[in-house]
């Protein structure tokens, strides 16, 4: 965990003992300067911090032995080096501020800026890609580039692979006939072993804070709306992991055809699995749709749960969510023909996608995870423009 002060208090000890020197993960600025120059200064800063994360204090003067707070004006500070990140740097990198008054109700302090490892690193900021040295920013190399960027596919691929792996874990070898199924899965990057073991070894209670993450993910707007969801069901045990699901252990499991399983295994990884991606004909012979509500729905829970839990559990990384649904050759939209909307047939029988985030960006806008994973089915569908909610944030 990177070190990040909260309180004016911590800087000054920090101070004291020697340890507020720039490092890897540390740049101290006696303050932003002001236009356009402080805008290229800081957006350089952050590109090189999204490497490998960082944070930045403004408003600590370096020179002085040792380092010593000089408070800046922080009125629309914390705003400016947020818009920098996400406008001046290519991608745009969310980063989080904190804000210290020194002294309190002064208006002026310390501005912590915290930046977070990107998995979509390297980013770029006045047209060069940036990381960062020992105490410095430095211009990344071409070779560099090249296998940060070779890294990001091999990353991607993995997560379908990984998908792929569930999803036969979750059919069997029973049906000679593969049915249509949903599998996403959400990866912490560079979790701990056992993250979630906490939980699973919780006695008494460990039911109970599974509900109240379901319900902070936002289960409860699933109830009703479509079957299967996860609104009322009763956490289970799994091997190596607590799970909930919408069929009973005497029941026959993902042969029926509205089962659903939501895992949070000991090793922080998330997968749910949910039949009818594909809505079945109301008539032997009738025509079938691809239910892109269910598809969108599950995969906003499993974005929001994976923020929940790393909020509830410490865990301060990126994740990589990989999204896999079986059975859609010829179906065409359920959203589009309920609003008589035209719909082509979708051409593939498969559709995968992945995305990474990192926890800034699942907290601050998980809906825009949610379009990077579902946006282009429903664009092949010629439904996006019916999902609106994949605009708000």
């Amino acid at each position: 965990m990177i070190w990040s002060p909260s309180t004016e208090q911590e800087i000054v000890d920090a101070a004291a003992n020697e340890l507020l020197t720039e490092t890897h993960y540390l740049d101290l600025k006696r303050e932003l300067p002001p236009g356009n120059a402080g805008n290229k200064e800081i957006a350089k800063d952050i590109a090189a911090f999204a490497l490998d994360g960082g944070i930045i204090l403004i408003g600590v003067d370096e020179a002085t032995s040792p380092p010593s707070i000089n408070p800046v004006e922080l009125d629309g500070l914390p705003e400016r080096v947020e818009q920098v990140g996400a406008m001046r740097v290519q991608e745009g990198v969310a980063v989080s501020t904190v804000a210290i008054e020194t002294p309190p109700g002064s208006g002026r302090g310390v501005l912590v800026v915290r930046v977070p490892a990107s998995p979509r690193a390297p980013h770029m900021a006045d047209d060069k890609y940036y990381g960062r040295g020992d105490k410095r920013n430095r211009v990344l190399s071409h070779a560099e580039v090249l296998r940060l960027h070779q890294q990001q596919v091999a990353d991607h691929d993995d997560a379908i692979q990984a998908a792929s792996r569930e999803l036969d874990s979750f059919l069997g070898t029973t049906p000679s006939v593969k049915p249509p199924l949903m599998v996403a899965l959400a990866l912490p990057l560079g979790a701990p072993p056992g993250m979630l073991k906490p939980l699973s070894a919780a006695v008494g209670e460990w039911q109970t804070t599974v509900h109240e993450m379901l319900k902070a993910a936002g289960v409860e707007g699933q109830q009703r709306a479509f079957d299967p969801n996860f609104g009322n069901t009763t956490p289970v045990r799994r091997a190596g992991a607590v799970a909930v699901r919408t069929y009973t252990k005497e029941g026959r499991g993902f042969e029926d055809k509205r089962a659903a399983e939501l895992q949070l295994r000991e090793s922080g990884v998330l997968v749910l699995g949910s039949r009818r991606p594909v809505m079945e004909a109301v008539r032997e012979g009738g025509e079938e749709w691809i239910f892109e509500e269910l598809i969108v729905s599950h995969t906003e829970l499993l974005v929001r749960l994976s923020g929940v839990l790393s909020d509830r559990f410490g865990f301060a990384g990126s994740w990589r969510f990989g999204l896999l649904v079986t059975g859609l050759e010829d179906k065409t939209s359920y959203a589009a023909h309920g609003r008589m909307r035209h719909s082509e047939p979708y051409s593939e029988d498969r559709y995968e996608a992945s995305a990474a985030a990192s926890l800034v960006e699942i907290n601050s806008a998980p809906q825009r995870v949610v379009e990077d994973l579902v946006g282009p089915l429903l664009r092949s569908l010629n439904s996006r423009a019916l999902f609106p909610e994949l605009n708000s944030d």
